[in-house]
């Protein structure tokens, strides 16, 4: 069975139910969950402690993502992914889920890859895809204490509040914060672009952070507990 090009059988791998693609049409699944966004060749053969959402194409992993929102624990890309459109796909899916774990592989990282990494609290691995990479990344992203939206908004108006932000510069912070473009910023708020340069560099300016990226970061990355 295949729906939006995403196969629903049933494959186990080394005695693990592992699941190639999901049924994305109203179907959810009751378990913890881990998107796979990866080149099919390593695809075929991998496998984790989790049963996996493999996607072929960034629209098929971002429906994955919007129709499990509570089942995907995960997430492991490749920057190659997609034909390339590893990084489109990240900035996808912290817009919906902007506290999901994310392993991104990338061999030959540019600067804008390192700076998505660090702004995202991605862990980034700069070498070639391996079973026992991902086996480790899944098993720590399950041990780890999950953060809820809740708690991001309260983090967010808390700092807000510290720092005397106003109710817009506020929203801004939320909505980078949740994977948001500059461009998208414009748009959905209805601003110039002078405007948005001329809040964000008053957010900046309150907060004592280099950018943006920065300030989400810290916000994204303090809501995360380590097992003990």
């Amino acid at each position: 069975m295949e729906i939006a090009g995403i196969n629903s059988q049933q494959n186990p791998v080394e005695g693990r139910g592992r699941r190639v693609g999901a049924p994305l049409s109203g179907v959810r699944t009751s378990q913890p969950t881990v998107l796979m966004a990866i080149e099919p060749d390593f695809a075929a053969s991998q496998g984790t402690p989790l049963p996996a959402v493999v996607a072929n194409t960034v629209e098929e992993a971002l429906t994955a993502v919007a129709r499990e929102r509570a089942e995907i624990r995960c997430a492991v890309v490749q920057v190659s992914f997609g034909g390339g459109r590893g990084i489109e796909l990240i900035h996808g899916v912290r817009a919906l889920r902007p506290l999901l774990p994310i392993l991104l592989f990338a061999q030959a990282p540019n600067q804008s890859v390192l700076s998505l990494s660090y702004a995202y609290d991605l862990e980034l691995v700069t070498r070639a895809c391996s079973d026992e990479i991902v086996s480790r990344f899944v098993q720590a992203a399950m041990a780890r204490q999950r953060a809820t939206y809740e708690q991001l908004e309260q983090r967010l108006t808390q700092m807000a509040e510290r720092q005397g932000l106003t109710t817009g510069e506020l929203r801004i912070v939320t909505a980078v914060t949740r994977g948001m473009t500059r461009a998208e910023l414009i748009s959905a708020f209805d601003v110039s672009v002078n405007t948005l340069k001329s809040q964000t560099r008053s957010i900046l300016k309150k907060t004592g952070h280099a950018s943006l990226g920065e300030l989400s970061r810290v916000a994204l990355t303090g809501l995360f507990t380590a097992p003990a």
